[in-house]
């Protein structure tokens, strides 16, 4: 199973479709204000479908910044960058993560980044999978995934579940 998607090349149509629409549901998120970090983006294209909504995009990725590039350079966008690593001083916008958390040891270093963003949309899937997918360290459920976002702080936006696989979720911090 492909962990990282090169929607130039890719073949697997329903599972660039499955991405593509991820993306989708958070341009609907997105404002034309908005900066917008979006962690493990993989080559970028993601990214840059961001980027034509959001004011700035800093695209994230433990690949080379070059590797992100592969993609990146054929779009020239001047709201969007590139990083190996980004330290988040101040609070952000939003986070954008789409089938990373599982693939963590301590997923824990993302979740308590959550209170750094002021809405937060993501996907992973929420029926064991690490015995299927040796790149996938957790297994998660649906109430795992809500427990990361306490009622008091956060607001569920909305939810779905994609392929009876990926909860894809929105919250937005409470006022």
């Amino acid at each position: 199973m492909a962990e990282r998607i090169n929607y130039l090349i890719e073949k697997d149509t329903r599972m660039v479709g499955d991405h593509l629409y991820r993306y989708w549901l958070a341009l609907q998120e997105i404002g034309y204000n908005d900066m917008v970090v979006d962690v493990a983006c993989g080559h970028g294209f993601g990214s840059i479908i961001l980027a034509y909504k959001a004011n700035h995009v800093i695209a994230i990725d433990k690949l080379e910044t070059s590797e992100i590039l592969l993609e990146v350079k054929h779009y020239k966008k001047e709201n969007l960058n590139t990083a190996v690593f980004y330290n988040l001083e101040k609070e952000s916008p939003v986070l954008v993560s789409f089938e990373t958390i599982e693939h963590l040891e301590n997923p824990q270093n993302l979740i308590k980044q959550f209170p750094k963003f002021k809405k937060v949309i993501l996907s992973t899937p929420v029926i064991p999978t690490k015995h299927t997918n040796s790149a996938h360290l957790q297994d998660f459920t649906r109430d795992d995934v809500l427990s990361w976002f306490p009622a008091d702080v956060w607001n569920v936006k909305w939810e779905r579940l994609q392929n009876d696989i990926y909860i894809i979720l929105c919250v937005e911090k409470r006022q």
